[in-house]
């Protein structure tokens, strides 16, 4: 799916990975499904400055996420 929205955010100094998570909908169930999420690492991000990318979604693990 694409989605084409665009989010603006401050990130705050002190962080190793950028994670952004996408969920779905979900109208029969308490709460929402995660469908996937994108890492960045810190170090890699001055890669996509200013710059337009598309990135794969990985799998959820419940088991491992902290959050």
């Amino acid at each position: 799916p694409f989605y084409s929205e665009d989010f603006y955010f401050e990130i705050p100094r002190p962080f190793q990975c950028l994670s952004f998570y996408v969920y779905t909908k979900s109208m029969f169930q308490i709460r929402d499904l995660p469908v996937g999420k994108v890492a960045i690492r810190k170090e890699d991000l001055y890669k996509y400055c200013g710059k337009e990318n598309w990135f794969q979604l990985q799998p959820v693990d419940p088991h491992s996420e902290v959050q």
